[in-house]
């Protein structure tokens, strides 16, 4: 459990955006140091379990 998310109770819905989120946020960390990336992950992981992401956050994320 990173970030305080609980992601095995997730829905599946929302388990997509989440893997998609983290997807999008990894890619992001790698062109910064490991502590802020690891930190740009958790606050996602955060975020999207909390269902503070939208499926149209993600999409505009994902088209980066």
């Amino acid at each position: 459990m990173r970030g305080g998310a609980d992601i095995d109770n997730l829905s599946s819905a929302r388990r997509r955006r989440y893997d998609a989120t983290c997807a999008v946020f990894a890619d992001a960390a790698l062109s910064t140091s490991a502590r802020e990336g690891l930190a740009i992950v958790d606050q996602a992981i955060a975020d999207v379990a909390a269902g503070k992401v939208s499926d149209a956050e993600v999409a505009s994320f994902m088209m980066w």
